[in-house]
């Protein structure tokens, strides 16, 4: 329910444009969506930036994520898988729905289905990713989430 509420609010926004600017998205909007939203920012650099990383996001991590460079906090093998999905919404200008499953050696796992949706800044760069996450896993992985041994075991993800 989550990434369709997102994707709906995102077309009704767009109003015939390609890429919807970030001044037109309003996250007060959405309010249903709050907690498992991140907005992410291509930096000057080409460092990926969480702006704003949602209540369950943060949960799910263990840690703050908000101002937070992926690279710094996401191990090689997920980074990868980041950096993949958020760089094809920027380069594509369009949406991206993943779903990615990751395993730990000792045999814990949790799947991650997001939508990542490209903005454009005021001057028109599209340098902004907002996307909605939906994290399963048991309880007893929650502690162990941002374990830097967990690692993807199968990605899908698809431009639409």
């Amino acid at each position: 329910p989550a990434l369709v509420a997102l994707w709906r609010y995102w077309r009704s926004k767009l109003d015939g444009r390609a890429v919807l600017p970030r001044a037109d998205f309003f996250p007060g909007d959405i309010p249903e969506l709050l907690e498992v939203l991140t907005l992410t920012e291509l930096t000057p650099e080409g460092r990926l930036r969480y702006r704003i990383a949602g209540g369950k996001v943060v949960e799910a991590y263990g840690f703050e994520a908000t101002g937070k460079y992926l690279d710094e906090i996401l191990s090689p093998d997920r980074l990868k898988v980041a950096l993949l999905h958020i760089r094809t919404a920027l380069s594509s200008a369009r949406p991206v729905f993943s779903r990615t499953a990751y395993a730990s050696p000792g045999g814990l796992s949790y799947v991650n289905s997001r939508l990542n949706i490209p903005l454009s800044d005021s001057a028109g760069a599209i340098n902004l990713v907002v996307a909605a996450h939906i994290i399963e896993f048991s309880p007893a992985l929650r502690a162990q989430f941002g374990d830097r041994a967990l690692a993807p075991s199968t990605d899908e993800f698809e431009v639409l």
